[in-house]
């Protein structure tokens, strides 16, 4: 799930947003900021793509080289609730859980970062759109060194999912 995650965050469109000097999310924004051993900010209008065959929706936002995605597997909707970040490089069948991914451009080169663990919490959720916040301790797919990203994203219009969508893995038919 991680590598598929930092795959469309690879393949995304660009879809660059403006940043906002408190750090917050602006309206149809996710902002973030990571401390660590690198840190940083990023600020970008964000996309929400609902796949109601696996009831999970994805978010992705893009700011030139930087992307950021989220995936929160719902229970049937996604709903205000705490949604527990699992370890993206394992198939976890509960329900609900987030899975969260960043790629960064380094000096001289693209960086994904998959998640340990952490929490998002969905503040407004439903049909039409998403707001909440997140914490999150990311760790990169070549190395040891971790990330801690905390952030906040407000009222993402949500969109059904087009063509294929959901978990390559995932238990049951489907």
């Amino acid at each position: 799930m991680g590598r598929i995650l930092n795959l469309a965050l690879l393949g995304a469109a660009a879809a660059c947003g403006r940043g906002e000097e408190d750090g917050r999310a602006g309206l149809g924004q996710i902002a973030v900021q990571w401390t660590g051993t690198d840190s940083g900010r990023m600020t970008a209008s964000a996309t929400a793509r609902w796949c109601a065959m696996d009831t999970l929706l994805e978010v992705v936002a893009v700011q030139g080289d930087s992307a950021f995605g989220l995936v929160l597997i719902a229970l049937d909707s996604v709903r205000a609730a705490e949604y527990p970040v699992k370890d993206s490089r394992a198939f976890i069948p509960n329900r609900p859980q987030a899975r969260v991914a960043l790629r960064l451009l380094k000096q001289y080169e693209l960086e994904g970062y998959d998640a340990l663990g952490g929490q998002v919490t969905v503040t407004q959720g439903g049909s039409r759109e998403v707001s909440g916040r997140l914490d999150v301790r990311l760790l990169p797919i070549v190395g040891a060194d971790t990330l801690r990203l905390v952030g906040t994203f407000d009222r993402i219009p949500v969109a059904p999912a087009v063509g294929v969508c959901g978990r390559a893995n995932k238990s049951g038919p489907g």
